[in-house]
């Protein structure tokens, strides 16, 4: 936007138009700028710097609109919660996959823990061992 001091008095106009739907969150459009503005349909138009930089910024607040409007639509919060139900499930797997890994070690561990176990009482039991364990 231009310094408002060098602006026309029906661009300083039409700013305010567009602030004040801005404000309250009424459909943007040129037409609803102009009339805002206390101006008719159609009356932006031209091709002046001044002219230009004022399109260009009804039709970014018009985007903003847009844009804040996909937001909150029921398709936009349908597809949001879609995309973390399918997030959660994917980290849900993820941690049942991690899981069944570590039973798995947790499973051979053991196995290991009890042919040592068996290993230990069959050399005790012998009368070859080295050290007398029995005594320890």
């Amino acid at each position: 936007m231009q310094q408002d001091n060098r602006l026309s008095k029906a661009t300083k106009a039409y700013y305010a138009a567009l602030k004040h739907l801005i404000n309250e969150g009424k459909r943007i459009s040129f037409d609803a700028v102009a009339l805002e503005a206390g101006r008719g349909r159609g009356a932006i138009k031209g091709d002046t710097p001044e002219i230009r930089a004022l399109k260009e910024a009804i039709l970014n607040a018009k985007a903003e609109q847009e844009s804040k409007f996909k937001r909150n639509s029921p398709q936009h919060k349908l597809a949001e919660s879609i995309r973390i139900k399918d997030n959660y499930r994917a980290k849900y797997e993820e941690v049942v996959q991690i899981n069944n890994v570590l039973m798995e070690q947790l499973a051979s561990t053991v196995f290991e823990l009890e042919e040592l176990k068996l290993e230990m009482q069959r050399i005790l039991r012998s009368n070859n061992n080295i050290i007398n364990m029995k005594d320890r």
